[in-house]
């Protein structure tokens, strides 16, 4: 099966409940996963490695935010591999001008299969059939940014988590 990242979007009044009670968060997350969610399969990392040029964990806020902020609900929550990360509305609004920003164009500079390769980027094997593998990337951030985009039009927090 693998690792995949999904995230869902909520309310500012939402997000406020689940920084009281964490637990709230996993009780309501199949209900928000059918209200507003995205699912990145396993293509998580390699967007991050794209808009960063770093493995999940490292590069520079904003953009090593996006798929993953680590800003916890409960470090001790365990949704599959660990807590879910959550990032408020004004951050969802930041990261959503700067991805509207990218394109396809931007994205393919930066895709370097071999040096994804090095820095042993999940799901690893970037250089074999490097086109589909782009394609592959490329398509799942356009469902990122229009996730983002339509998040930040509703003034939306958003929660990401691997599972």
């Amino acid at each position: 099966m693998g690792m995949v990242v999904s995230m869902v979007s909520f309310s500012q009044e939402k997000l406020d409940e689940y920084l009281r009670d964490p637990d709230l968060f996993e009780h309501e997350l199949e209900s928000l996963e059918n209200a507003s969610s995205l699912s990145l399969d396993k293509s998580w990392e390699g967007i991050h490695f794209l808009l960063t040029g770093a493995k999940l964990g490292s590069g520079t806020p904003p953009l090593s935010l996006v798929i993953y902020s680590e800003q916890f609900f409960d470090e001790e929550q365990d949704l599959g591999m660990g807590p879910a990360s959550y990032l408020t509305p004004a951050q969802v609004r930041t990261v959503s001008e700067i991805l509207l920003a990218w394109d396809e164009q931007e994205l393919r500079a930066r895709f370097d299969p071999v040096r994804m390769n090095q820095a042993e980027v999940y799901p690893f094997g970037w250089d074999q059939e490097p086109e589909e593998q782009f394609a592959y990337l490329r398509d799942n951030f356009i469902d990122l940014k229009k996730f983002y985009a339509d998040a930040a039009s509703r003034g939306a927090a958003i929660a990401s988590y691997i599972g």
